[in-house]
């Protein structure tokens, strides 16, 4: 099972309200939650069987799912893509990385690099491949 707690200003742990939650929430139903990462009102986390979920603030497309923008928040978990082959996670400061069949893929901001590709931002997850 997962448990959240805290500031909720973007829904990412109890959808219906921005309050925050001062005791630990169970979010969903699912017990199969294999690793979660979190930062800067943005959560993503790998389920056992593979598939990638994010959800919270999608303010510079780090939640991966092709949009962006204060209008596109996701208040529960999403499946992003359609692979089952994740198997690890890392969210940063407006942009996440995964390992995906064993490829390093990363999405959101570049504002600093942190991509890898040279482009201002990725909505998508997308390869970081050598130069």
């Amino acid at each position: 099972k997962l448990f959240c707690w805290g500031k909720n200003e973007t829904y990412i742990i109890y959808e219906g309200t921005t309050e925050d939650i001062s005791t630990p929430f169970q979010i969903g139903s699912d017990s199969d939650w294999r690793k979660i990462s979190s930062i800067n009102s943005s959560v993503c986390g790998l389920k056992a069987d593979g598939e990638l979920y994010c959800w919270g603030s999608n303010l510079t497309g780090q939640l991966g799912n092709g949009m962006y923008g204060y209008d596109a928040d996701i208040s529960i978990p999403t499946q992003i893509g359609k692979s089952d082959k994740w198997t690890d996670i890392y969210t940063g400061f407006g942009h996440a990385c995964g390992i995906e069949n064993g490829n390093l893929l990363c999405w959101g901001s570049n504002s600093f690099g942190q991509l890898g590709n040279g482009k201002a931002w990725e909505l998508t997850p997308v390869e970081v491949v050598e130069p």
